[in-house]
């Protein structure tokens, strides 16, 4: 059965590209912004910003949120995100 839309990205695949959302909000938690601060600057609910957070994670292949952290603070992720 093949995989649905859902199954994450394995090492070794290419990733998945993000959604003009999802570098926004990956490059305002870069900045330091909060997940409120960047929920109330596009007009979305938290839960809605939590939600592209998870499926850029699933396209980058990260598995939580400490690795998302530090890789965004270590600049690792700044040729995805980029505008």
């Amino acid at each position: 059965m093949p995989p649905g839309p859902k199954t994450p990205t394995f090492r070794g695949e290419p990733p998945k590209a993000l959604t003009a959302t999802e570098r926004a909000i990956l490059r305002a938690l870069r900045d330091g912004a909060t997940l409120s601060k960047i929920a109330r600057e596009l007009d979305r609910s938290e839960l809605t910003v939590r939600t592209h957070i998870r499926n850029a994670r699933a396209k980058l292949d990260i598995r939580g949120a400490a690795e998302l952290r530090r890789r965004l603070s270590a600049g690792d992720l700044d040729a995805v995100i980029a505008e």
